[in-house]
């Protein structure tokens, strides 16, 4: 290139203190509150993997009480193929030092119990967690195990030391318990400042803002309609060195890091880093590169006269390529200048185009199911249905961006919470549970709950007892930690605690409807709660809740081993249901006062 070409701005972007500003968003997440020590747990876990609905998860996932095992949070993700075993600590004094390395410790004792120990030797919580990791690990859902310890205070070099104990601990559980698995094990410090780059990286994608100054031949400059990028080829020296110096901040807009290599043939990190020390001159053919966003670049040329260009970038992320820039990262020794890494450098000024670079250059990153059904006519009519419900929102499947992940979510009501209630009210708990994603693939169930008969009073209903349960469940589990649960207390808090327990008891719930409804009714979705928010038509659900729930033993024996069985589970209900028409006269009054405010 003959002339000097300037895209973006060359200055880095004002700095930001994102401590501050993770501490501002905490606060301001007050519906977090009732977590306590574990609100910062959480809120790492919905901003590390932009979970819509954290309470769903944190209904199921969170262990923590009076009798925990040094587990905070039990996290499975069949879908995403990762399970999270988390550890939470809350500095009172937040100036103070590093955070405890024997917290960290304490994760060795949480690995023990949820992977390895007899489930006849834990509480209930615990033990229904550890079936659905152990069961997901067997089955090959899981293939990753994250070690969290999440806190308020920097990291430390001590707390790392205990975690790579931890992550060797876990690795032997895992041999002995799953040896016909292969799980990759990672452990990770959430503290002050990898929480800070992760609110930075959903706010601005590029943590790292210096400039960056190589040589590379002439390139050749794409123009598109919000942005604009260079074809060119990047010295595996200088990623090389970028990486030593960042390491993952460096890949801060690629969802998923570096993966790290293992000494076998099969791996494509190690082939990478053989063919960067043995084939240096083949790599550019061998490798796929890197796609990498910036704020901005300037091309003008080498004055050497040898065919290349100097390039300058103002920060980088690598967007797509991961592996690649890991696996010459970790090379034991710096590779030789003629390494080069083909790469595609992108400068883009539109926030929401950024995030289709990011979203489109990893496949990994899929368009969740629900994209697909957000434009269909019942999820339009919905949306317009909820419209006139003040206090009530229903996006249908349509997701935001960060602001919707870090902002209170209010009276939100998330598709996939509300796929999953309906599914388990009109008869498949088991699938509400375990299958959240093929209720918005698959054509049979999606139809099957999202159909013309669908009403916004409907869904109101439906998931006002989701949330009634859900209320339950914490008020239970806060008298546990005052020790003031009754003898039926404790029994409920047990069912309640098993997981899937929730989506079951909502289907035992629809089941039981014509007897508090004291009628026959056509169909199931035919009954709702009109004109009114679902925090109301939860306050409606919670007397039938008191009524009905101390019955709840059929169905805390059917799901003892999980959510599993739906023969076992419609037995259970059959015996509920006689057991609430059983008690109907000694419940009447309650009764009465729903099918009042009830609509058919």
């Amino acid at each position: 290139m003959q002339t000097t070409l300037q895209i973006g701005s060359m200055n880095a972007p004002a700095e930001v203190d994102y401590s501050k500003a993770v501490q501002a968003t905490l606060q301001a997440r007050d519906d977090l509150d009732e977590y306590g020590t574990n609100k910062r747990l959480l809120f790492a876990l919905q901003v590390r993997y932009e979970i819509e609905d954290i309470h769903e998860v944190a209904g199921s996932a969170l262990t923590d009480g009076r009798d925990d095992k040094k587990c905070d949070l039990i996290f499975v993700d069949r879908g995403n193929g990762r399970a999270i075993i988390g550890q939470g600590y809350e500095a009172s004094d937040a100036a103070k030092g590093a955070a405890p390395s024997n917290k960290a410790a304490d994760l060795n004792t949480a690995v023990t119990w949820a992977i390895s120990e007899s489930l006849d030797n834990l509480p209930t919580q615990i033990a229904s967690a550890a079936t659905e990791l152990r069961d997901a690990i067997d089955s090959g859902e899981v293939n990753e195990l994250h070690l969290w310890y999440v806190h308020n205070l920097p990291e430390s070099k001590n707390v790392q030391d205990e975690l790579e104990a931890v992550s060797k601990a876990a690795r032997a559980a895992l041999d002995m318990r799953h040896p016909d698995q292969e799980v990759s094990v990672y452990v990770e410090e959430l503290g002050s400042g990898k929480l800070a780059d992760l609110h930075k990286f959903m706010a601005t994608p590029i943590i790292v803002s210096e400039s960056v100054v190589f040589k590379a031949p002439d390139p050749v400059l794409v123009e598109g309609d919000t942005w604009k990028g260079l074809m060119t080829a990047i010295p595996a020296q200088v990623l090389y060195d970028l990486y030593k110096k960042h390491e993952t901040r460096l890949l801060s807009a690629n969802v998923r890091d570096y993966l790290g290599s293992r000494g076998h043939h099969s791996n494509i990190n190690n082939g990478i880093k053989h063919t960067a020390m043995n084939e240096p001159n083949r790599f550019w053919v061998y490798n796929n590169g890197v796609t990498a966003i910036t704020h901005g670049f300037k091309i003008e040329p080498s004055g050497e006269g040898d065919g290349r260009s100097k390039i300058q970038t103002t920060g980088l992320s690598i967007v797509n390529g991961a592996q690649t820039t890991g696996a010459l990262g970790n090379l034991d020794v710096r590779p030789g200048p003629e390494v080069m890494v083909p790469a595609r450098i992108v400068h883009c000024g539109d926030p929401a185009t950024v995030q289709g670079i990011i979203r489109f250059n990893n496949s990994q990153n899929q368009i969740e199911a629900a994209d697909f059904r957000s434009n269909d006519a019942v999820q339009s009519r919905l949306r317009d249905e909820f419209s006139g419900i003040l206090g009530a929102t229903y996006k249908g499947g349509r997701r935001g961006g960060f602001d919707d992940v870090i902002k209170r979510p209010g009276d939100t009501l998330h598709a996939y919470t509300v796929g999953q209630a309906l599914t388990a009210f009109h008869g498949r708990p088991i699938v509400a549970y375990n299958n959240k994603s093929d209720i918005w693939q698959d054509d049979k169930l999606y139809t099957g709950v999202f159909r013309d008969e669908t009403t916004a009073a409907h869904i109101v209903l439906v998931f006002g007892l989701y949330e009634a349960i859900r209320s339950r469940k914490r008020h239970l589990e806060q008298k546990d930690v005052d020790d003031s649960l009754t003898s039926s207390e404790r029994s409920q808090l047990d069912f309640l605690q098993r997981r899937g327990a929730v989506y079951c008891w909502v289907f035992a719930s629809a089941r039981c409807l014509e007897t508090i409804m004291g009628e026959k009714l056509p169909n199931l979705f035919s009954i709702g709660h009109a004109n009114m928010t679902p925090a109301i038509s939860e306050g409606i659900w919670a007397p039938i809740l008191n009524c009905t729930l101390p019955l709840c033993a059929p169905l805390a024996s059917a799901i003892e081993g999980g959510l599993k069985d739906q023969a076992s589970i419609d037995e259970a209900v059959t015996q509920l249901v006689g057991l609430v028409e059983s008690t109907k006269a000694s419940n009447a009054a309650v009764y009465a006062e729903f099918a009042a405010k009830t609509e058919i």
